[in-house]
């Protein structure tokens, strides 16, 4: 976790000179965008030839069409792979610019962390999907991409099932606040992110048995994604 986070640290040095608009650049310097969603900022290209200021103009009127044009919602669709080893792969929705809103399955009976909580007890996971929605800020004005944190609620069903016949099958019903944090970074449509999220599942109904603690979860995240 802590080379992890001095990756984080390392890479935010990028972030520095990210911008949207000319305003989010110290003094005289301006938004400069190059086939990219976000631009770098960078000195004025200077007046043309004959000192009439129109290059610079030019350059001011093109950018700031470029930004109006990428105020645009950004969609993709991304996975954590590592939830193969955890709890399950995670199909994610996203949109917005540089704070996005994220729409969120998971699938627990694809985790193998999973299985090994449920059967702490001696019981087997039978059966577990989650949902959630999520709010998330891009730092540095980066639109979807560069370090990021966010945070949001799931909603999650579990059942299991005992080979002792004096238990009953049990039915849980979970909320989970959670927050995360990462960076992203893409190329060509396609993208890759790391980071580590943590929550707390708390238990709000049962089925089968009574009571129920309070579980702490988290883990590392690795997602690949694209565009659309």
């Amino acid at each position: 976790m802590r080379y992890l986070l001095i990756l984080l640290i390392f890479l935010a040095y990028e972030n520095a000179l990210a911008c949207i608009k000319d305003t989010d650049c110290k003094g005289d310097r301006i938004c400069v965008f190059k086939n990219s969603a976000v631009g770098q900022c960078k000195a004025p290209n200077g007046v043309d030839s004959n000192n009439t200021g129109e290059q610079t103009n030019l350059d001011a009127s093109l950018i700031a069409s470029e930004v109006k044009s990428r105020k645009g919602e950004l969609q993709n669709f991304h996975i954590n792979i590592l939830g193969l080893l955890q709890f399950g792969l995670t199909p994610t929705i996203e949109w917005g610019t540089d704070t996005t809103i994220l729409i969120r399955a998971r699938f627990l009976n694809t985790g193998l962390l999973s299985y090994s909580i449920a059967s702490s007890d001696g019981g087997e996971l039978e059966f577990g999907l989650g949902a959630s929605i999520q709010m998330r800020k891009y730092l540095a004005h980066k639109i979807q991409k560069g370090i990021y944190l966010g945070g949001g609620l799931e909603i999650m069903y579990t059942s299991k099932t005992y080979d002792d016949s004096f238990i009953l099958d049990t039915e849980t019903y979970f909320i989970i606040p959670q927050v995360e944090g990462g960076y992203r970074w893409d190329s060509n449509g396609y993208f890759s992110a790391i980071g580590l999220f943590a929550g707390t599942a708390i238990p709000v109904n049962t089925v089968g048995y009574t009571g129920g603690e309070n579980l702490p979860t988290g883990g590392l995240i690795w997602d690949i994604g694209w565009y659309f």
